[in-house]
């Protein structure tokens, strides 16, 4: 198979999830030189007695049976049959998304990773801004910041930064009975190792400047 990219979009109805009953192969690290063509790593998605439905997922170009797409951080192809449209029942209300969110508890007198959703400029869409750090030995500090605009679509919000390959996505799927986000980024979202994935818990600060 041949090398591949699927840029960002904001669409909604370009989105797809991964719904499967039965083990799905995905492969990537596609070659793109010549002498070495095809694909050098491949992942089984394991069996599942229920339909299971895995993160958002932004696609690209079809070949054959199989179509392009960014999945678990990487470019690669999946069965196309595996492929379905974002779901977009249950609906959530926008005032269903709305606050303040961390990951776990706080530390002590540090900088703790923060997502507040308010209301967009637009009718219908939801702002999300927020900040996330990684402490790394001798001090070291890298953060990073996701800063706009998204339409929600059912319990899903598809979140993106910027323009082109190197933008900020980050997909969320919303709880509204227990107030949580799962969330899942593309590693572009700010330095090293800094990450917004994981599992959101909406939450009231106990001044306006939470840390």
């Amino acid at each position: 198979m041949n090398s591949c990219r699927a840029l960002p979009d904001r669409d909604p109805s370009t989105l797809r999830t991964v719904v499967y009953t039965e083990p799905v192969t995905f492969v990537f690290a596609c070659s793109v030189n010549k002498t070495n063509p095809g694909c050098l790593a491949q992942k089984i998605l394991p069996k599942h007695d229920e339909p299971h439905t895995t993160q958002i997922i932004a696609t690209g170009a079809s070949q054959g049976t199989w179509t392009c797409v960014f999945y678990d951080g990487v470019f690669g192809w999946l069965p196309t049959a595996s492929l379905a449209p974002l779901p977009s029942k249950p609906v959530a209300t926008i005032e269903n998304w709305l606050g303040w969110y961390r990951q776990g508890k706080d530390t002590p007198s540090i900088k703790n990773d923060r997502l507040l959703l308010t209301k967009g400029k637009l009718p219908g869409t939801i702002h999300v801004s927020g900040r996330g750090y990684w402490y790394g030995i001798n001090d070291v500090v890298h953060f990073g910041e996701i800063n706009a605009d998204a339409i929600p679509y059912g319990r899903f919000l598809h979140v993106v930064d910027g323009e082109g390959e190197g933008a900020c996505v980050l997909d969320l799927a919303l709880d509204p009975s227990t107030h949580t986000l799962a969330a899942n980024d593309n590693s572009n979202c700010g330095g090293m190792n800094v990450r917004f994935w994981g599992m959101w818990t909406r939450f009231t600060p106990s001044n306006s400047h939470p840390k």
